[in-house]
C-alpha cells in the first residue's frame, strides 16, 4: 500500500488522508471546512474507526497472496497493555520479515508529498495558517514521540 502511487484509491497516503487533521482550530466546528472524515471528540469517533479499519483490510486483501488478511485486534483497556504499554512492534524501526530486514510500516510512513492542512483562515499568519504541513519526504512517528514533532512556526511548502 505504501508503494502504490499516491492518488491510487487503495494507496495508504490516499487512505490515511481520509482521515484527515488537526481535528481544531478553523476545521473543529466549521462544516464548511474539509477537515477528513475522522470524528475525534464526538460520539462516533468508535464507530467511525471500524470503516475506516475495514477500508484498510479491504485495501490490504486487494495485494495477491493476502486475500484473507485482517488486522488484528488491540485492547489498549487491557491488562498486558496497563502492564506493557504499546505493543513493542510499534516501537521497532525495523523487523525481520521471511528472513529479511525491512523498515516497519507501523513504526514511520514517509509522505510522497507535500501536504498543507490550513488551520487558519487568514492566509497572512502563516504560524498558523499552515502549522500542519508537511513536505515530502517528511517521516511520521509513533506514540510516545508523535507530540515531539510539528512544522516549525513560518514554515510553508507553497502549495
Amino acid at each position: 500500500m505504501s508503494a502504490k502511487d499516491p492518488n491510487a484509491p487503495n494507496s495508504f497516503f490516499k487512505i490515511g488522508g481520509m482521515h484527515g487533521e488537526p481535528f481544531r482550530g478553523a476545521g473543529y466546528a466549521n462544516a464548511a471546512w474539509w477537515g477528513g472524515y475522522c470524528n475525534h471528540g464526538n460520539v462516533l469517533f468508535p464507530t467511525w474507526h471500524r470503516a475506516y479499519c475495514l477500508h484498510i483490510e479491504n485495501a490490504l486483501r486487494s495485494i495477491p497472496g493476502c486475500e484473507n488478511v485482517t488486522l488484528p485486534y488491540w485492547d489498549e483497556t487491557g491488562q498486558d497493555t496497563k502492564v506493557n504499554g504499546v505493543p513493542g512492534i510499534f516501537l521497532e524501526p525495523k523487523f525481520v520479515l521471511d528472513g529479511e530486514v525491512i523498515d516497519n510500516p507501523l513504526y514511520s510512513y514517509t509522505f510522497p508529498q507535500d501536504i498543507v492542512d490550513r488551520v487558519d483562515q487568514d492566509e497572512t499568519n502563516l504560524e498558523t495558517y499552515n502549522l500542519y504541513t508537511k513536505k515530502k519526504g517528511y517521516k511520521t512517528v509513533r506514540y510516545p514521540l508523535s507530540g515531539l514533532v510539528g512544522t516549525p512556526a513560518g514554515e510553508y511548502c507553497g502549495a
